[in-house]
């Protein structure tokens, strides 16, 4: 099973850092319009993918495809 790495922004304190999710699970949420759920390492906060954000992995999964 494929995991996609991909920076996050904790939306405390504006701390980038790396998350992961299965590849299978990014792309089930994107086909359903499901929500992606991230995590901050730094302050545990869970919080709904925006827009941009879910824009974003999906680039970084096309990405772990390729490569």
């Amino acid at each position: 099973m494929l995991d996609v790495v991909f920076p996050i922004r904790c939306p405390e304190c504006k701390h980038e850092s790396l998350c992961s999710l299965p590849a299978d699970k990014i792309d089930r949420a994107l086909l359903s319009s499901e929500p992606l759920w991230l995590r901050s390492p730094c302050h545990k906060i869970e919080w709904q993918a925006s827009a941009s954000e879910a824009e974003q992995i999906k680039e970084y999964l096309w990405a772990a495809h390729i490569a």
